[in-house]
């Protein structure tokens, strides 16, 4: 009997073939179940999607076309700014805080209560070919003490209808009581 390569090699092709469609199977159809699972737990109410507090806000000065940077919380040292890229593809509208009743914001970029703003635009900012250094970020630094008041509000999220809801809460006084 002669053993013969180029059946054997047919074979382990075969073979190899065959564990390659099983793998791509089971890794693409198990995602896809446990993802289409996830959705119906959703929409049924079993599951919800966590997402951050609004943080509403008041100003000394309007600021809301400029660009915050997060300080420590002795106010000493920056602790984190966007990098011009992580504004590109994105709108002044959507990127900016919206204007709310009664000089409040509604933050859209992950500002807290040691937040300061730079003497910078987001236009601007986003047409940077590099990112800066602290030390330029530092020297743009227009007003280190911004706010006159911030609210984290966890018991509300963030959509298009709520902001008629928060200006109500606004109007009628509200909004202290249900954000703290």
């Amino acid at each position: 009997m002669y053993y013969n390569i180029r059946q054997e090699g047919v074979r382990m092709r075969n073979i190899f073939s065959v564990v390659i469609k099983l793998t791509f199977l089971v890794c693409v159809t198990l995602p896809l179940k446990v993802f289409a699972q996830q959705i119906k737990d959703i929409s049924s109410g079993k599951t919800t999607i966590s997402q951050p507090p609004i943080v509403i806000y008041k100003m000394k000065r309007d600021y809301s076309r400029n660009v915050p940077v997060l300080l420590s919380d002795d106010k000493s040292e920056i602790v984190s700014y966007p990098h011009p890229m992580d504004l590109i593809g994105m709108t002044s509208k959507e990127v900016m805080p919206i204007r709310l009743h009664d000089g409040y914001y509604l933050d859209r970029r992950g500002i807290n209560k040691n937040v300061a703003f730079l003497n910078i635009s987001y236009n601007s900012y986003r047409k940077l070919r590099k990112p800066l250094g602290n030390k330029e970020i530092e020297k743009l630094i227009v007003d280190r003490n911004p706010l006159t008041q911030i609210l984290i509000c966890s018991n509300l999220t963030y959509s298009e209808n709520n902001i008629e809801k928060i200006n109500s809460m606004i109007d009628k006084g509200e909004i202290s009581t249900i954000c703290k």
